[in-house]
């Protein structure tokens, strides 16, 4: 006669929180530095950024002037994440 076993699933803890920012820079700019904050990745309009990319983000927006601030802020957040990772290895 088989047995029956009782089988557990554990929660998983590094699930990305899900944020839509419809094209707010403001509001990208806050998660970028709650992602930091946090040290938690996070889901941005879709694309998941982690701590270590939203550094680079926040090292080169604080780094740049404030046009060029509002240029990187009206970019998608798969476009910032990619551009800001190529000016840092420069």
């Amino acid at each position: 006669m088989p047995t029956l076993r009782t089988v557990y699933f554990a929660v998983e803890k590094d699930a990305p929180r899900i944020r839509q920012t419809d094209n707010s820079p403001q509001l990208k700019l806050e998660y970028f530095e709650e992602v930091m904050k946090d040290k938690a990745s996070s889901r941005i309009d879709g694309v998941v950024v982690d701590a270590c990319s939203a550094q680079i983000v926040l090292q080169v927006h604080s780094g740049i002037g404030k046009g060029l601030q509002r240029q990187l802020l009206a970019m998608s957040v798969g476009k910032i994440v990619n551009t800001c990772s190529k000016l840092m290895k420069k």
